[in-house]
């Protein structure tokens, strides 16, 4: 099995290599680790802006092996990598970033693994489980298609017009290679989001568009705004939540917080027209910003500091600050949180409790209400309906060939709005 490793790294191993440890030393095993440390894992978010990699102890070994820390010592000694330690207070594992002198203008190889434990880890780390592919079998006997293929030529072609920092150009060029050297995963995690992830969902859209299947493209149909519209539904889940004889997918506590029908039909309206974001921003610039120009304080991860951000954009003001409200930490709180309670008052205090204990609930809430309708109802209902027809998801997307998008929409727009009973909006790209 290949793997992609900076060249000069790799020269720099083989005479690591000629030298005695207290250790079994493996070439393969570092230019492994190497590889991750590069490259970070299947998690498109193990790399931050600083190029640096989060690798906790528990994966290190699951990866690698017991013996992980002496690859990194050494690489420390040699001067290969800067280490910073993990924090507990941060709940942060120790990060890892290679220095630029050993990737920068260096030429990257294909390297062969051929140490059989080293294969097996990597086997292990692109996961496919047996019990997702049997749940979802209509998806993944597409997704293990001969036919379904990735231009790799004009993909990276185009990933090198982007502009990308040296590490997202890294971890997307590897996303390209190991999906044409066919080392795929298709898995789900049913503790938490309960989403399908595969290759295909850590990928950068500029790839996607290279995707084809038996030898044409795909195109995608996405839900509009679709964490406002599950959220819309969980607003509704919860305001029947007395009724009896009403049952759902996922178990929710009884919350006590009384919900405003005006107010939740005046979030429906903007939801559901598709206006939310730009309604909202608009409104938001005209009574607290300047010039039409709205002013927001925010902490900046690569300066480590708050900054400031001048936007006129209302839509893409507004979105930044609906996620920050639905997903950030109660005690995070800012004049954009308290101007949105004031416009939605009684969904805000909804919103704060469902989040009172873990700021991340009300994320996988609406992720597990989304994986349901999109994997379980929308794309079973699809194949139900005409199993010729080929399919791959992307969280709040179906993908399909042009002569089949017709159907697919409709069928999608369909199941939506029989589970939900609110007409979606559905993009097409």
């Amino acid at each position: 099995m290949k793997i992609l490793i900076s060249e000069k790294l790799e020269k720099k191993v083989q005479e690591l290599a000629k030298e005695k440890y207290d250790y079994k030393f493996s070439i393969d095993t570092a230019i492994l680790l190497l590889n991750q440390l590069c490259y970070g894992t299947n998690n498109k978010d193990s790399i931050d802006e600083s190029g640096f990699v989060s690798l906790c102890s528990e994966i290190l070994i699951k990866t690698i092996g017991k013996n992980y820390n002496k690859y990194l010592e050494l690489f420390e000694v040699n001067s290969i990598i800067d280490k910073i330690n993990y924090c507990t207070d941060c709940n942060t594992c120790n990060k890892f970033r290679i220095r630029d002198n050993w990737i920068e203008d260096n030429e990257v190889i294909e390297f062969e693994i051929t140490n059989w434990s080293c294969l097996k880890k990597i086997k292990n780390n692109n996961i496919i489980m047996v019990s997702v592919t049997k749940k979802y079998h209509h998806l993944w006997k597409w997704f293990n298609s001969d036919k379904f293929k990735l231009n790799s030529k004009t993909a990276l072609k185009e990933l090198k017009s982007l502009g990308l920092s040296r590490e997202k150009f890294n971890v997307n060029q590897n996303s390209i290679f190991k999906f044409t050297n066919n080392q795929k995963w298709f898995t789900m995690n049913n503790k938490s989001d309960k989403r399908l992830h595969n290759n295909l969902t850590n990928m950068k859209s500029e790839i996607r568009k290279h995707l084809i299947y038996d030898g044409e493209k795909l195109i995608n149909i996405d839900i509009s705004n679709s964490q406002l519209y599950m959220l819309l539904h969980l607003l509704n889940i919860i305001s029947k939540s007395s009724d009896e004889n009403s049952t759902t997918y996922i178990i929710l506590e009884h919350y006590s917080v009384p919900l405003c029908n005006k107010e939740i039909e005046r979030f429906q309206n903007l939801v559901l027209n598709g206006t939310f974001y730009i309604e909202l921003g608009q409104k938001l610039i005209k009574e607290k910003g300047k010039n039409g120009v709205y002013e927001v304080r925010k902490y900046s991860k690569k300066y480590k500091s708050m900054i400031s951000e001048h936007q006129d954009d209302p839509k893409k003001l507004m979105k930044g600050i609906t996620f920050g409200v639905l997903f950030s930490n109660n005690k995070s709180q800012s004049p954009e949180k308290k101007w949105f309670k004031k416009e939605f008052p009684t969904i805000m205090n909804l919103i704060e409790e469902i989040k009172k204990e873990d700021h991340t609930k009300l994320a996988l809430l609406l992720q597990n209400i989304e994986a349901h309708a999109v994997l379980d109802i929308a794309t079973k209902n699809i194949h139900k309906y005409d199993k010729s027809i080929p399919m791959f998801t992307i969280h709040d997307s179906i993908m399909t060939i042009k002569k089949h998008v017709g159907t697919v929409k409709r069928i999608f727009e369909e199941s939506l709005l029989e589970m939900t009973g609110f007409t979606p909006k559905l993009k097409i790209d």
